[in-house]
């Protein structure tokens, strides 16, 4: 009997409206979300704020790195890493 594995379901998660991200080095903001975004499109939003490459770039909160399998509704730190 063959038995047929499950498709995997994507569950879309966002960026809350009201987070603010700004850098973990300066402090000074790079985006206050004002609506609701999926955080690929966040991620990509950051990117072209900053000039980083989406690859380099982390999302800490007061926990630690931040999880893309949940909304995020908390305000995040952002590490710009280099090369």
């Amino acid at each position: 009997m063959d038995v047929a594995t499950p498709p995997r379901i994507r569950v879309q998660t966002y960026v809350e409206a009201g987070v603010t991200f700004a850098n973990a080095i300066s402090n000074t903001i790079i985006w206050q979300v004002d609506e609701r975004v999926p955080i690929g499109a966040a991620i990509r939003e950051i990117s072209k704020r900053t000039g980083a490459d989406i690859s380099k770039i982390k999302f800490l909160n007061d926990r630690g790195p931040v999880s893309f399998k949940e909304n995020i509704d908390e305000n995040v730190a952002v590490l710009l890493l280099t090369e």
